[in-house]
């Protein structure tokens, strides 16, 4: 599995995961017409990939590991299936999104993808992380350290219907991994 920077030829199997991820693994936590409307009526104009202060990653399968719908492949050639993606806003230091395949679903896609993500936010000087959760990614963000601070609601519309979603607000401080990796970098007899 290679992450990289997402490219416009990814954009259309990106929208296609988004829905099948918000309309399956959503499932887990909503009804039937509040995962419908999350799902929405995505499309590859969603991704701004020319926003500077936007960060756009992809996780891709080796060609030979194909398994996923036809519809996630990467047209960009020479890749497999797109299995995930995720999004950071830098400029107010928010992961907008990490989405994993349902095919993938619980092979370490979104671990690696928000791990990508916390490391560019480091790189640019951002002290802490911020995300809306889906009730049904909660534990994910609490496995990697998130807290929730909040309940919130977010109104979401697609495929005709308008539904409120149940969110969890949650963050995370990066300077306590980079100072507790710099105080273990620190000789015991100098502490």
């Amino acid at each position: 599995m290679n992450v990289r920077r997402m490219t416009d030829l990814d954009r259309g199997a990106v929208a296609n995961l988004h829905r099948r991820s918000a309309r399956e693994l959503g499932a887990e936590a909503y009804d039937e017409e509040t995962a419908k409307a999350w799902a929405g009526d995505r499309c590859h104009c969603d991704y701004d990939l020319a926003d500077a202060d936007s960060a756009f990653v992809v996780a891709v399968t080796a060609p030979d590991v194909t398994r996923g719908p036809r519809v996630e492949r990467s047209p960009g050639g020479g890749e497999g299936d797109v299995a995930g993606f995720a999004h950071l806003d830098l400029s107010a230091g928010e992961v907008v999104a990490v989405y994993v395949s349902p095919t993938y679903a619980g092979e370490g896609v979104g671990s690696m993808l928000l791990s990508h993500l916390e490391a560019r936010a480091r790189d640019d000087g951002v002290e802490s992380l911020s995300v809306a959760s889906s009730l049904n990614a909660v534990g994910f963000y609490e496995h990697h350290d998130y807290a929730v601070t909040e309940s919130a609601t977010v109104e979401t519309r697609g495929n005709g219907v308008t539904a409120t979603l149940d969110v969890r607000v949650m963050e995370k401080s990066l300077e306590t991994e980079v100072s507790s990796v710099q105080s273990a970098e620190v000789p015991a007899a100098s502490r």
